[in-house]
C-alpha cells in the first residue's frame, strides 16, 4: 500500500490517550493509543500540537514507536516502518524508501535503543517471541534457541517492559515480564544471555527495576511496586530495598553439559581460577562453632553442667547425682607441643570450679581446644590448657572467609545434588585455590557455581580434570610454538 500523509490540522485541546513519547529534531511525537495517528508538537514547543500523521504503510494500527538516530521507528503486530524529517515545516515526517520491514512487535514496551541500534521482540503472521536487533532496517535475530523454548512457556508478552543500560563497556537490553513475574538481560558486547533476579527469602524473583536513567552521573532505577529511586553501580554489593536492607544477591552460573557419548566419566577434579582475597579484613559475620555446654562430674558423683558467659566467665549448674553425663574431655597442654606431650582431663570440684587434671601416660583421642559459643550471645570461644592452666579464649563475634558453593545435576537438571561449600580465602590470601575433589562419577553432570558474600567476585575460567575424556593438554599457543 502506498504511503500517505496528511497536511497539518487543527486538533481537539485535549489530546491522548497516549501510548509512547519521544522527541526527534526538534519535535515532540505522540504515538495515539489504538490508532495510526502520530501528533507532532510545534518545533521547539512541547506546548502546542497542531498537527499529526497517520502511518498508512500497513492496516493494523500502530502498538509501539522509537526514536532512533533521528529516525522515528513504528511497529503493529505484523509490521514495522521508519519515517524521518524531511526538513517541510508544513509536513516534516515521511516515510524512508526501502525501511519497511514483514515483521512487528509482541508489545508497545518492548523496543529499546542500545549499541546504536533497535532491539524489540518479534512478532509476524508466521510466529511470535524472537528477539532481534536492527541492521540497517533488516532485523536479525540474538535470542537463541534456550531463551526461545522459555518464552514459549510464558503466556502474552504484549506486557514486557524494556530498557537499556551501560556497565564497564557492556550494553545490557533489560526485559521484565510481569505476567511471569521473570526478568533477563541481553548483553550485546558479549551476545549472551542471563536471568537477573531479586533473591529474597530463598526464591529468585524478577528484578526491582522497571526504566532507567544516566542523571547526576549516576545510574538511576525506577520501579513500579513502590515510589523509590534506586541507584546501582558495580561497587554496591548487597540489594537495598524497602524491607530488605542489605540483602544478599546471589550469582549462580551453570557449565553445558558434559558427557563424552554418555559414556561412564570420573570427575576428579573442578578447579574454579577467581580473584580470592578480596574479602573484608575483619571477615564476614560467621556463626559460631562449637556446643554452648559442657558436662563434667565431680569426685562426690555430681553432674555438672558448664556454659562461658559474653564475658567469658565460665558457669557452673549443678545437676544433682546421678550417671556421668558425658565422655572426659581431653585436653593437650599447647605450651609443650612439640616436645612434650601432656594430657589434662577437664574437670570439676564440688564447689563447681573446673580445673586440668594431669593424666600420667600416652594417650590418643585429645585436643589441643574445645571450641565453644557463648550464652546468651552466640560468641565464638574455647578451652585450652597452656603451663597446666585452663584458659578460656576471650569471647569475640564469629567471623569467617567468603565461600563458593557448588552443586551438580546427573540427571539434565531436573534434580540435584547439596552444596559442597570451599572457602575463598580471607583478605590477602590471593593464591588460595578454589577446587573441589573426588566429585563421583556421571554419564551427562552440569555444575552450578553460586556466590552470595557480598564482595566482588570475578571468575576468570574453569578447568574440570576427569578420565578418560578431559585431560591437561598444551595450551594451543604452546603447541604452535613447538611446530614453529
Amino acid at each position: 500500500m502506498a504511503s500517505q500523509n496528511t497536511a497539518p490540522v487543527q486538533v481537539a485541546s485535549t489530546l491522548g490517550p497516549f501510548t509512547s513519547v519521544d522527541f526527534v529534531d526538534g519535535y515532540f511525537v505522540a504515538l495515539v493509543s489504538n490508532s495510526q495517528n502520530v501528533y507532532y508538537s510545534g518545533f521547539e514547543d512541547g506546548t502546542t500540537w497542531t498537527a499529526y500523521f497517520r502511518v498508512s504503510k500497513f492496516a493494523e494500527n500502530v502498538i509501539a514507536m522509537l526514536v532512533n538516530r533521528s529516525e522515528i521507528w513504528l511497529w503493529s503486530e505484523k509490521h514495522t516502518t521508519v519515517y524521518y524529517d524531511t526538513g517541510d515545516l508544513n509536513n516534516p515526517f515521511a516515510p524512508i524508501a526501502g525501511a519497511f520491514i514483514e515483521a512487528g512487535i509482541a508489545g508497545p514496551y518492548c523496543a529499546v535503543r542500545a549499541d546504536n541500534s533497535v532491539f524489540w521482540i518479534l512478532a509476524d503472521e508466521r510466529g511470535f517471541k524472537v528477539a532481534m536487533r536492527a541492521e540497517g532496517y533488516t532485523p536479525v535475530r540474538v535470542s537463541n534457541h534456550a531463551m526461545e523454548h522459555k518464552w514459549n512457556g510464558f503466556g502474552s508478552m504484549s506486557d514486557v517492559i524494556s530498557y537499556s543500560i551501560q556497565h564497564t563497556g557492556h550494553v545490557f537490553w533489560h526485559m521484565y515480564f510481569p505476567s511471569d513475574d521473570w526478568s533477563v538481560r541481553y548483553d550485546a558486547a558479549t551476545k549472551m544471555w542471563s536471568e537477573i533476579s531479586f533473591y529474597f527469602n530463598g526464591q529468585h524473583r524478577a528484578h526491582h527495576s522497571r526504566c532507567h536513567a544516566l542523571a547526576f552521573g549516576k545510574h538511576l532505577l525506577g520501579g513500579s511496586n513502590t515510589a523509590v529511586i534506586y541507584q546501582t553501580n558495580e561497587s554496591l554489593l548487597t540489594d537495598n530495598i524497602p524491607g530488605a536492607q542489605n540483602n544478599p544477591i546471589r550469582r549462580e552460573r551453570r557449565a553445558p553439559h558434559i558427557n563424552n557419548e554418555l559414556e561412564w566419566e570420573f570427575h576428579h577434579r573442578l578447579r574454579v581460577h577467581l580473584d580470592t582475597g578480596t574479602g573484608p579484613a575483619a571477615g564476614l559475620p560467621g556463626t559460631a562453632v562449637g556446643s554452648p555446654y559442657l558436662f563434667a562430674q565431680d569426685n562426690n558423683g555430681n553432674n555438672w553442667q558448664i556454659t562461658i558467659s559474653d564475658s567469658g566467665l565460665p558457669i557452673s549448674s549443678g545437676l544433682g547425682p546421678g550417671p556421668a553425663a558425658a565422655a572426659n574431655v581431653l585436653l593437650v597442654d599447647l605450651m609443650f607441643i612439640p616436645y612434650r606431650t601432656m594430657v589434662y582431663s577437664l574437670g570439676i570440684l564440688p564447689t563447681g570450679v573446673l580445673y586440668p587434671g594431669l593424666v600420667p601416660g600416652i594417650y590418643t583421642g585429645y585436643q589441643t581446644r574445645v571450641p565453644m559459643m557463648t550464652l546468651p550471645g552466640a560468641l565464638q570461644t574455647g578451652l585450652s590448657v597452656q603451663y597446666g592452666r585452663l584458659v578460656i579464649d576471650t569471647p569475640q563475634a564469629p567471623t569467617r572467609e567468603p565461600q563458593v558453593m557448588l552443586r551438580w545435576s546427573d540427571d539434565g537438571g531436573h534434580s540435584w545434588s547439596m552444596e559442597y561449600l570451599c572457602g575463598a580465602g580471607g583478605q590477602g590470601d590471593f593464591l588460595r585455590r578454589i577446587e573441589w575433589r573426588r566429585l563421583g562419577r556421571s554419564r551427562d553432570r552440569i555444575y552450578e557455581l553460586s556466590v552470595s558474600d557480598p564482595i566482588a567476585w570475578p571468575v576468570v575460567d574453569a578447568y574440570l580434570l576427569t578420565s578418560p575424556s578431559n585431560q591437561p593438554v598444551e595450551r594451543y599457543a604452546a603447541q604452535m610454538a613447538k611446530m614453529a
